[in-house]
């Protein structure tokens, strides 16, 4: 055969298949003369379904399949929270991108997927239903946004079909191109093929095709990355710049030299705006420590004055100082035993701090600009240890009745940073006592 001569390769026919397209009357004298058996529509090729209406939800099946599979493994074991967040991002947002690639996702089916990672992410290997702390929407998010940086399966799917397109644009020698372009004729010189409206394109580019003028809006010619084009001055934006344009506009702007990417950020929709994700999300931290500064950070910590919301009849009273409700910003922040850790902290340091009002604001205010490089990762991560500590400290109170004592507090803060101060600290013994002399030599 044209194949086993151009590549070398031989055909196996044993797992072959003939299949006709439409009445063939003499299937069965042609699949005798190959030596491979007959076929059928619908079918599976590369992976993908083929000649099956890609719209079904039966198509899907098997990407739900996988998910199950690998939630079966992952439920035997004991995962905290920021460890489900981790096997997420990387393994089941990941899944059904071969699929997603070239098929649109039915709302039903995403949905479904996004359940699975709902459960998983909040309630682990538990049957029982958990509370879902934060929307989805937020968890969706990107960390520099204050999210997890879970992918969104719809906003993903959309970016895998609309890379069609800006392919279409520019392989213009491709076969595949040329079918389509044979098919249903170009628009805008070349750019897209025509809006498919027939019958007969009812088919996977239609379907690509929908989302043609998301990239149309999104695409321009020559900006680049926008570093090296004035915003209000050069032609990037229609016939004219943008200062001939809007004049009335331009006269009142402060920064008339801004460049594009200074001005303009076409994923500003939703988020935090201005807190770093190293604030959180970090290497040297556990996950498990970052993932509860996030929940707090949104202030969906189920403190008691949540846990009344939810409609739980509880007297709030903090479990820490005993005299004020407990939220979490007074729990974390503003408790008179939880201050006594950043007093040693600040004490250690020698800074003078003003404590913000909330969680959020305490994280985007914590800067370093004073703090030694060497001690910089030290300092950006101890707020989050000491969250971690007050929030198992008043666990204890809470379930194990146990008294509190400030001197335990302090201690466990100083050994939750340590292990983790220690992957960076060259310059000292590595004894507990000398992490002590080295955090005072700020």
């Amino acid at each position: 055969m044209w194949f086993e001569a151009v590549s070398g390769l031989r055909i196996n026919l044993e797992k072959s298949e003939l299949i006709p397209v439409g009445r063939v009357e003499n299937i069965d004298d042609l699949a005798l003369d190959f030596g491979c058996r007959v076929g059928s529509l619908s079918s599976t090729y590369l992976g993908l379904p083929l000649g099956a209406p890609f719209k079904l939800v039966s198509v899907w099946d098997g990407v739900e399949e996988r998910f199950c599979k690998r939630l079966t493994m992952w439920k035997r074991q004991y995962l905290s929270k920021g460890g489900r967040a981790t096997l997420i991002r990387s393994t089941l947002s990941n899944l059904p991108i071969y699929f997603m690639s070239l098929l649109r996702l039915p709302s039903l089916v995403r949905r479904r997927l996004e359940q699975i990672q709902r459960d998983f992410l909040w309630g682990g290997g538990n049957l029982e239903r958990k509370p879902h702390l934060v929307r989805w929407e937020m968890v969706c998010l990107s960390k520099k946004k204050g999210g997890l940086g879970v992918k969104c399966l719809s906003i993903l799917n959309k970016a895998l079909l609309s890379k069609w397109n800006w392919r279409y644009a520019n392989e213009k020698e491709a076969l595949w191109n040329q079918v389509i372009r044979g098919k249903y004729g170009e628009n805008r010189g070349g750019w897209c093929s025509r809006e498919v409206r027939e019958v007969h394109g009812v088919g996977l580019w239609k379907g690509i095709r929908m989302d043609w003028e998301l990239v149309d809006t999104q695409i321009s010619f020559s900006v680049g990355n926008g570093r090296r084009v004035s915003f209000w001055r050069d032609r990037w934006c229609g016939d004219s710049p943008l200062c001939e344009t809007f004049p009335s506009l331009f006269a009142l702007a402060v920064e008339k030299e801004a460049w594009v990417a200074e001005v303009w950020d076409p994923l500003a929709e939703g988020g935090w705006g201005g807190l770093e994700p190293l604030c959180i999300w970090n290497g040297w931290v556990q996950p498990k420590i970052s993932f509860f500064a996030w929940e707090a950070a949104w202030g969906k910590t189920l403190t008691l004055d949540l846990v009344q919301k939810r409609g739980w009849s509880l007297a709030n009273r903090c479990f820490m100082c005993l005299e004020n409700e407990e939220t979490i910003d007074h729990l974390l922040l503003h408790c008179s035993k939880t201050r006594t850790l950043w007093e040693l902290l600040f004490t250690l340091v020698g800074v003078s701090w003003v404590m913000p009002s909330s969680v959020r604001e305490t994280l985007l205010s914590w800067h370093d600009s004073f703090v030694g490089k060497k001690r910089r990762k030290v300092w950006k991560t101890a707020p989050l240890h000491i969250f971690w500590t007050v929030w198992k400290a008043r666990n204890r109170l809470t379930f194990k009745d146990n008294e509190l004592s400030i001197q335990r507090l302090k201690y466990s803060f100083i050994l939750s940073l340590w292990p983790e101060a220690k992957l960076f600290i060259v310059e000292c013994s590595q004894s507990l006592v000398n992490f002590i002399d080295w955090l005072g030599s700020f």
